[in-house]
């Protein structure tokens, strides 16, 4: 087998499993996580996740496959970098909640809203689950005291079995700062 091939297997398994470690640490040194749960569409995992089985699965038959020596390598890579990015996917497709805040994404500090940056929220049905809109106020660190920063937002999905756990910490953690804030029913256009 051509050796170009394999330096590329051996790097992109050293990636992913580099990934993967670097994944896990991050979801490690979370603490006090109260909640957290699979943001994906399918069986709560991301659509990233299932391609990353499915390589698991080509490997696997490719194994099984008596050709060269190397096709077994080959296969035993795909394995390898299939079960690392499966790994990294399942743990970064998650919500946690925590003691501190939000966190949408672990491996990216954008994805991370403490509690205090919340300025308010808004529940609303999606499909059989609440949705809430979270606003949040971006603090860079550079700027000067006093000055306005411009807001955020993202949505957090709620599965129904974890939706009262989820709306008691919000209303502890938020409760007494904010006021709950609840989209109207009905056609808007008749508010005016």
């Amino acid at each position: 087998m051509d050796q170009l091939l394999l330096a590329g297997l051996a790097i992109l398994s050293a990636g992913f499993m580099l990934h993967a470690v670097c994944t896990v640490i991050n979801r490690v040194r979370l603490r006090s996580v109260r909640m957290s749960w699979g943001n994906g569409r399918l069986a709560g995992q991301s659509g990233s996740f299932w391609i990353y089985v499915a390589l698991i699965g080509m490997g696997a038959g490719m194994f099984l496959i008596p050709e060269e020596p190397d096709s077994r390598l080959v296969s035993v890579a795909t394995i390898w970098i299939g079960m690392h990015g499966a790994l990294a996917s399942s743990l970064t497709g998650r919500v946690f909640v925590t003691d501190n805040g939000l966190v949408r994404s672990l491996n990216h500090p954008s994805g991370m809203i403490a509690w205090y940056q919340v300025t308010d929220y808004v529940v609303r049905d999606k499909r059989g689950k609440k949705e809430y809109l979270v606003i949040y106020q971006k603090y860079d660190g550079g700027s000067r005291f006093g000055e306005v920063q411009p807001c955020s937002r993202f949505a957090i999905t709620v599965p129904e079995r974890k939706e009262r756990t989820f709306k008691k910490i919000v209303s502890c953690k938020l409760g007494k700062s904010i006021d709950k804030t609840v989209l109207p029913t009905g056609d808007l256009r008749t508010v005016t």
